[in-house]
């Protein structure tokens, strides 16, 4: 795989030394004579445009003989080195052509050219980590040198850096239509690798449409039958279950010790309790067609706790999500939309019921990076007090001033650093929400700041993972219950408004027992700090250990 476009070029260069040297020559002959340096070194140069030509007629071994004779007359011409390492790898005497061109380089190591043909020898000899550096330095700075991208796209691709790759392969330039084939034969290979199945099918098609007598075309036929025949019969229905069993500490989330005698009389009360837990989700993909996909899903959750069973929390969710998969300048892209409804119970009690909508949007920057930025309104109804028996207007809004039903609007944006495939992994990220509530006591502005990590250890694909977020919250109105020291006295104007800090950690342990049973241990803790200590700080602790069946 040689470059062969140099040929009319260098010719053209030579001429335009020619021409100097022979101008050169003539005024020396007028003036009395010209120094014999000179005359070796434009007699070269006429030998190097003579190869340059033969070259062009495939008459290798008449093209070295003149390098040769070129570089016995000026032994540092870089152009005749040059030419003689390209005719060398024409003959795929890359040994040879290696010497030459390093030789060439040392002298001009600036010269694209140069650098771009040594690469080339270096790839031709599969010694990849050499040429990655001298063909990429041509690729920056040269991208459409003939065959370039194909040259560093296969090495990337080699290396695993398959989004990489891609934008190798898309910015690159051509004129063999063997690499042309293969450029998109391995953009679709990678297209594949990054989860597009349907693109990667379009770039074989596209490959087999440029039907050359070639090896290529069986293979590339049978791997373009295998993802489309893949992409139908992918399974549609997903889910997995879950059982544990857990300890809480603080189930019925009592307040920290303030003195005061209402929050000892809380405490008193038994707060922690043994307990266990199913799980269960379910999915299945209703609508595919090309990069558009629809899926409905459920959730159930149930927690029993031994000691205190009037706190057993049961959650439904149900939801139908929609997603399109697609490329942005040869960077991965997903859109997609989720509409969902969810309610809680308690005790066997109604809690909380929840209409979610949300966007989102993931981009692939690279083999290591990506960003999702997301939005949702979420519409909370609480279980409120019914005050359709409360005349006064005076008392029913002190009451209403405690309703939680609101609408919640959040905005936010993570970006996730993948090692070594996605063994390790790094995030980070921020959301802005405000709770617009019924009730002045719960209507607040926040944000939340994210991070984790994920480690996978080299023995037993154990995983190690951490979450943290905290959340901070900034209430609009003054507290019309409680001051900083505790009930707000009868008849006293409310004039602190709360701001709160929760802090949530999450520790988690996995072990993988199968291919689809997974081991888990986790310790959940979360902090909550308020100017309002009264009631609303508190700690809390809960380790979960559980088993997980995906199918």
């Amino acid at each position: 795989m040689q470059n062969n476009t140099h040929a009319s070029s260098g010719v053209m260069r030579l001429l335009h030394r020619l021409l100097g040297a022979g101008l050169l020559a003539m005024a020396s002959l007028w003036i009395g004579g010209f120094q014999s340096a000179c005359a070796q070194e434009s007699e070269a140069d006429v030998l190097v445009a003579e190869a340059i030509l033969a070259r062009a007629d495939q008459q290798y071994e008449k093209a070295l003989q003149l390098l040769k004779e070129a570089l016995t007359l000026s032994p540092n011409h870089v152009e005749a080195m040059y030419y003689m390492g390209v005719v060398l790898l024409d003959q795929n005497k890359l040994a040879q052509a290696e010497d030459i061109l390093k030789r060439a380089l040392e002298l001009a190591p600036d010269d694209l050219s140069i650098i771009f043909q040594l690469g080339v020898v270096y790839f031709s000899q599969e010694r990849y980590d050499e040429a990655e550096p001298l063909l990429t330095r041509v690729f920056e700075e040269r991208p459409t040198t003939n065959n370039v991208g194909y040259y560093v796209g296969y090495i990337r691709y080699q290396h695993g850096d398959l989004q990489g790759a891609l934008q190798a392969f898309q910015r690159g330039a051509s004129t063999d239509p063997r690499i042309i084939q293969l450029t998109r034969l391995y953009s679709g290979l990678a297209l594949a690798g990054l989860g597009l199945p349907e693109k990667a099918a379009d770039e074989l098609a596209e490959a087999m449409r440029l039907r050359t007598v070639s090896p290529l075309i069986g293979p590339a036929d049978r791997l373009r039958d295998t993802l489309v025949a893949a992409r139908k019969t992918e399974k549609r229905f997903s889910g997995q279950i879950q059982v544990g069993a857990f300890y809480d500490t603080n189930v019925p989330v009592v307040p920290l010790s303030t003195g005061n005698p209402l929050i000892e009389q809380l405490r008193s009360q038994d707060a922690n309790s043994p307990g266990l837990l199913v799980a269960a989700h379910l999915n299945y993909a209703w609508l595919r067609h090309g990069s558009l996909e629809s899926t409905v899903n459920y959730s159930f959750f149930q927690t029993y706790n031994a000691d205190l069973p009037a706190l057993n929390v049961q959650n439904h969710l149900g939801g139908i999500n929609a997603f399109f998969r697609g490329l942005i300048r040869a960077m991965p892209v997903q859109t997609g939309a989720q509409f969902s409804f969810d309610n809680t119970t308690i005790g066997g009690n109604q809690l909380l019921g929840r209409f979610s909508v949300s966007a989102f949007g993931t981009v692939v920057e690279s083999a290591q990076h990506l960003t999702t930025v997301q939005g949702r309104v979420q519409i909370k109804d609480f279980e409120d007090a019914d005050l359709s028996f409360v005349t006064n207007p005076t008392v029913r809004k002190a009451l209403e001033a405690d309703f939680r039903t609101a609408t919640n609007w959040m905005l936010g944006i993570t970006h996730l650093i993948r090692f070594e495939g996605g063994k390790h992994l790094l995030r980070g990220g921020v959301q802005f929400d405000t709770d617009a509530a019924i009730g002045s006591n719960f209507d607040y502005t926040g944000y939340r700041i994210q991070a984790g990590a994920v480690y996978t250890l080299p023995w037993q694909n154990i995983r190690l993972r951490y979450d943290y977020d905290v959340h901070f919250r900034n209430y609009h109105q003054p507290n019309t219950r409680f001051s900083r020291t505790g009930l707000l006295a009868i008849g006293a104007s409310p004039s602190v408004k709360q701001k709160v800090t929760e802090h949530n950690h999450v520790v988690r342990v996995e072990k993988p027992l199968s291919s689809n049973m997974i081991l888990a241990l986790d310790w959940q803790g979360t902090f909550s700090r308020s100017n309002l200590d009264i009631l609303f700080n508190f700690d809390r602790h809960l380790v979960t250990s559980s088993v997980t069946w995906i199918f």
